[in-house]
């Protein structure tokens, strides 16, 4: 147990590891974790200690000429590779400022057709040792406060799967849609109080299926962004195609509960008025 920043630390994974899988094609990706020997790291704080991720993976790989700009900010390795897995964008240089503000560096080797390896470590401190286990977090019965009509928007099956988990010990039964264009359809079949819309959603995007329900005069639903980018511009992009807020993913369950109750009494006084 350590002490540190749950979400940015999730945040740098999810960017490097997402990119591994986008890369890779066939073989394999390897994630560790790792003290790294005492002697590379003689700057390290009196009580602190420093950690270090690698991950591993046998895709495309990228050319020695082009490892300098992988950091930067709006910049892209190979025109080639953008048009055809989608590019790298602004994960890599928000994962380098996260990892310098968590006091640590990180690195990238690789070779052509070969793979790649990114590294980073993060300067921390150990937790409190503690006399037995932290009880589970106490999941409310929202639904009974609540009583909202959901519908989660959401492509990924397993993020479907432990999405309805979590909505279901709250009392929710919530409606699923796969894609952006399923919510709109769905929208108009029948009515719901708040939709939870994944951004990056296959043939219509969360953002596109936002503009669609809010052109089309709905501006009751409550629409909730998900989303693993988490820039300044991104949540700027969500309320500006008329999303009312916004979670990181993934998402945490104390931010889920604060969200639900947050719009929950607001839905309710709506409803009551």
């Amino acid at each position: 147990r350590i002490l540190s920043d749950r979400q940015r630390l999730r945040q740098i994974l999810i960017n490097l590891v997402g990119n591994a899988v986008k890369f890779t094609e066939k073989g394999e990706i390897r994630v560790r974790v790792f003290l790294p020997p005492t002697s590379s790291m003689p700057d390290i704080p009196a009580g602190h200690i420093q950690i270090a991720f690698e991950i591993q993976d046998t895709g495309i790989g990228i050319l020695p000429g082009q490892l300098n700009r992988l950091f930067q900010s709006f910049s892209q390795v190979d025109s080639s590779v953008t048009r055809k897995y989608g590019g790298i964008g602004l994960g890599l240089s928000i994962s380098n400022k996260l990892v310098h503000l968590m006091n640590g560096q990180i690195t990238a080797e690789s070779a052509a057709g070969v793979g790649s390896v990114f590294m980073f470590t993060i300067t921390t401190r150990p937790a409190p040792l503690r006399s037995s286990n932290p009880a589970a977090v106490a999941i409310p019965d929202l639904a009974a406060k609540y009583p909202l009509r959901i519908l989660l928007a959401e492509d990924n099956p397993i993020n479907q799967q432990l999405a309805m988990i979590t909505l279901n010990k709250m009392g929710y039964s919530p409606a699923v849609a796969a894609n952006g264009r399923e919510a709109v359809e769905r929208l108009k079949q029948e009515s719901f109080d708040l939709i939870f819309m994944d951004v990056q959603m296959p043939e219509m995007d969360g953002l596109e299926a936002t503009r669609h329900i809010r052109q089309k005069g709905d501006r009751q639903t409550v629409i909730i962004a998900m989303t693993a980018n988490a820039t300044i511009q991104d949540r700027d992009d969500c309320l500006a195609e008329g999303m009312n807020d916004y979670l990181c993913k993934p998402v945490d369950l104390g931010e889920l509960i604060f969200t639900l109750e947050k719009w929950g009494h607001q839905i309710n006084k709506k409803a009551a008025s």
